[in-house]
């Protein structure tokens, strides 16, 4: 086991089954009674990230002695993370899977307060800085993927509601064809020149009429995938916080160098983080 395991988990990175949004998910399952094949194939996401989280547990009890500091702050991460999840024996159908999940829960729980608790205030203080910049460069790292995203889906909506007025050629067409019956009393050769027009007007205007509606056709799919993989809510909430994407690389900066220099581990975030 290596602290980036740990820091992988807190990221939401390496184990990013262990979410709220992945909590609710499977909770409206349960509720909507989803297709047992993709209600199991959930289940089984989920309980591998929490195997997963177990293993790296144990081995930050394993080398507790050499760095208790180091292992109060990975168990105390850990901690957060789980308790954040939204991850409960409830969600669970099956008896050992709740069994499970209580126990990895209670495991976690237990000794990331005996760690804390052993430290000094000045280490407990250290301790409560690391959990906040590992949730800060969480909340960072989700920013800065997702805002091109939330930019292009922004452009999209901002493009449907600009081409929502139908062409005007249509009516101007209609409008040429009445004028050219009225011009049979005039003249038949300027009727028909007036008919012509009136052609070549609803031709034009139908093939324009046909375009935007393949157009709009693919915005739509384009904001529908992107509403899809974007939790909105998160990004808005995120974006007050932030403001711009410069704000928060400045952030993300400054939670990495004191993630590391915790750890004391220069190359702790390189590895899928900074690539």
């Amino acid at each position: 086991m290596g602290w980036g395991d740990v820091i992988s988990i807190g990221l939401g990175l390496g184990n990013a089954a262990i979410n709220a949004s992945n909590a609710s998910t499977l909770q409206q399952m349960k509720m909507q009674q989803a297709g047992e094949a993709l209600y199991r194939e959930f289940v089984s996401a989920m309980r591998n990230a929490i195997f997963e989280l177990k293993q790296t547990a144990e081995g930050v009890l394993a080398g507790e002695g050499a760095s208790p500091l180091k292992a109060a702050g990975a168990m105390r991460i850990l901690d957060h993370k789980l308790a954040t999840s939204g991850i409960t024996p409830d969600l669970f159908t099956e008896l050992a899977d709740k069994e499970y999940v209580a126990a990895t829960a209670n495991m976690v729980h237990s000794n990331s307060y005996r760690l804390y608790t052993a430290l000094d205030q000045v280490q407990q203080t250290q301790v409560d800085q690391l959990v906040e910049h590992v949730h800060r460069l969480a909340d960072a790292h989700y920013y800065l993927e997702h805002a091109d995203g939330v930019s292009r889906l922004r452009m999209a909506k901002a493009e449907t509601n600009s081409s929502s007025a139908r062409p005007q050629g249509c009516l101007i067409a209609i409008g040429l064809l009445v004028l050219s019956g009225m011009a049979v009393w005039v003249s038949m050769e300027l009727a028909w020149l007036i008919m012509l027009a009136g052609f070549i007007v609803g031709g034009l205007a139908l093939r324009q009429l046909s375009g935007q509606r393949k157009a709009a056709n693919t915005t739509k799919k384009t904001i529908e995938e992107l509403e899809g993989s974007i939790d909105l809510p998160r990004f808005h909430l995120l974006e007050q916080q932030f403001r711009t994407p410069d704000q928060a690389q400045q952030s993300q900066k400054q939670s990495e160098q004191y993630v590391e220099n915790f750890f004391g581990d220069y190359t702790l975030l390189q590895n899928g983080w900074r690539a």
